[in-house]
């Protein structure tokens, strides 16, 4: 069962006098529990695509179709609900709040839903990925991989049906990123979270279950990936 589908998605910004075009006309889509990574040059749409479907925006043609809504449907109020409700987000910069220690950034999201606050919950997250003994430090105390192991017990907590990933170890060095993604694939099988991510990084790609190549904003290919972990 679909979770995600984009249909024949474009867009376009102004730019001057004429109309820049990032996205045009790209389909797929994306399985409930299932992981697809995004890969192409700079400029290639990736990240706008990724937008778009998350519902950060809207496209200029076509239509995006998140856990049953159609998000062009919607208004912004209530993207912006769906986005809390039903979606996580990792990030390259990690977007951790600086005020609040460890533990306080992994509950945040069930507050914003207005939902009572787990710390038990919050806790058995981070030891899960590694920071059993960090719970009470803040993001400043904490090096770049801890925050990022902070941000995916983060977009865990709630159970998102779709996690949405952006150069999630590009600033990671090499141990440290393999560790990151080894708890991601790990949580996103067992809460049957769908996992959509852009990046740069050919040996990530391969290991979700779909690769897809954007090139001057067209998909160009979709490969299912035999190895994926």
């Amino acid at each position: 069962m679909a979770i995600l589908e984009a249909e024949h998605v474009s867009k376009d910004y102004a730019s001057g006098e004429s109309r820049l075009t990032v996205l045009k006309g790209v389909s797929f889509q994306l399985e409930a529990g299932s992981s697809c990574a995004i890969i192409g040059p700079s400029g290639s749409g990736k990240t706008t695509l990724l937008g778009l479907c998350a519902g950060l925006d809207v496209p200029s043609e076509g239509k995006v179709i998140l856990d049953g809504k159609e998000l062009q449907a919607l208004t912004e109020n209530e993207r912006a609900a769906l986005r809390r409700e039903r979606t996580g987000f990792i990030f390259q910069s990690f977007q951790l709040m600086p005020s609040l220690t460890a533990l306080e950034n992994v509950i945040l999201p069930l507050e914003l839903l207005g939902q009572k606050p787990s710390a038990e919950e919050a806790a058995n997250l981070l030891g899960r990925v590694g920071l059993k003994d960090r719970v009470d430090h803040y993001p400043l105390q904490l090096s770049g991989g801890e925050q990022q192991r902070v941000a995916i017990a983060r977009a865990f907590i709630h159970r998102p049906a779709v996690l949405f990933a952006d150069e999630p170890t590009g600033n990671l060095d090499a141990e440290t990123s393999q560790t990151i993604v080894d708890m991601m694939f790990s949580l996103n099988r067992e809460a049957g979270t769908a996992l959509l991510m852009v990046t740069h990084d050919p040996d990530l790609a391969r290991q979700a279950n779909r690769t897809m190549t954007m090139a001057a904003g067209r998909l160009e290919s979709v490969v299912e990936n035999a190895l994926s972990v």
